[in-house]
């Protein structure tokens, strides 16, 4: 599938969960070398070992590990920024919104944390990347090939196929009414009143066909 749709296409290595990361983690370069040998395959020179640094020092180990990994095999670097929000003060945000997926309280989370994957400026990345100047530079060229556009307040959603002669509005209410009538045996006029005002709310804001596949999955 990757080499199917490979063409124009950027490739890097991920984060510190990415698979080339990862095995250099555990000391493992020859499983490191294989998934690196099967990127390079598919994408060429197009393929990008990717570098990433937080100022309170976390990932600076791991970079100096990948940056010589990626000197070994002949592979160019790349600094990047580790986004999960666009400022730092959203980190709370994302908090509350880990906590709700892994249904535990904030002070139970598992997963990383840090206020650090906020969208750095220019300067805050060179100041991170100062002894990688090479990564800095390889940045701005993968930027400078990058041409995707996508307009905001307009969201597209993969296309759901509903039977013939239902629309994606039409399909989705026969599928919450009937969903409705198994978890309450009979509609009240309340329910009734209820479901079509979300399902109304949905159709409004363009989300039928996102609610089917997410139905669908």
């Amino acid at each position: 599938m990757l080499q199917r749709f490979s063409a124009g296409l950027l490739a890097l290595s991920g984060c510190s969960k990415g698979e080339i990361p990862t095995w250099l983690e555990r000391r493992n370069v020859g499983r490191a070398r294989e998934a690196a040998c099967f990127c390079r395959e598919i994408f060429g020179e197009d393929f990008f070992v990717e570098l990433i640094r937080y100022p309170s020092g976390e990932g600076m180990t791991a970079s100096y590990r990948l940056a010589t990994f990626a000197r070994e095999e002949n592979l160019p670097i790349v600094a990047t920024n580790n986004v999960h929000y666009a400022e730092m003060e959203e980190y709370v945000v994302k908090e509350l919104l880990n906590a709700i997926d892994q249904n535990v309280p904030v002070s139970e989370l598992k997963c990383c944390r840090t206020v650090e994957q906020y969208l750095k400026s220019p300067k805050e990345m060179a100041s991170l990347f100062r002894g990688f100047p090479q990564a800095l530079a390889t940045t701005e060229e993968v930027a400078s090939r990058c041409n995707l556009e996508l307009e905001l307040g307009n969201p597209r959603f993969p296309e759901f196929t509903v039977p013939r002669g239902e629309t994606d509005y039409s399909y989705l209410s026969r599928l919450t009414f009937d969903g409705a009538l198994r978890k309450y045996g009979a509609l009240t006029p309340k329910i009734r009143k209820r479901l079509e005002f979300e399902l109304d709310t949905i159709r409004k804001l363009g989300f039928c066909s996102y609610f089917l596949v997410v139905w669908d999955i």
